[in-house]
């Protein structure tokens, strides 16, 4: 479970810890749909791993994505790429 706080408008990286999918992303976190849910918006797309592009497709549309909020670290200090 993830320990720090993440509010809605926070700048995360969303990637993985516990499995081979090597998937690097920059989201924004637009709401909470439970204490374990977000929805995110991609900003950046560092790497793409899912196998089928989805998170690439994800960031050129546009579209929201639901996530465990224990793959979000928060952003902090100077590494903060969008605001």
């Amino acid at each position: 479970m993830n320990t720090q706080t993440v509010n809605v408008g926070d700048i995360c990286i969303y990637s993985y810890d516990d499995c081979d999918n090597k998937s690097l992303t920059v989201v924004k976190v637009i709401e909470f749909l439970s204490e374990e849910i977000a929805s995110v918006i991609f900003l950046d797309v560092l790497i793409d791993d899912s196998g089928n592009d989805f998170f690439n497709y994800l960031l050129e549309s546009g579209k929201p994505m639901n996530v465990s909020l224990k793959y979000l670290k928060k952003c902090h200090g100077d590494f903060v790429p969008y605001k």
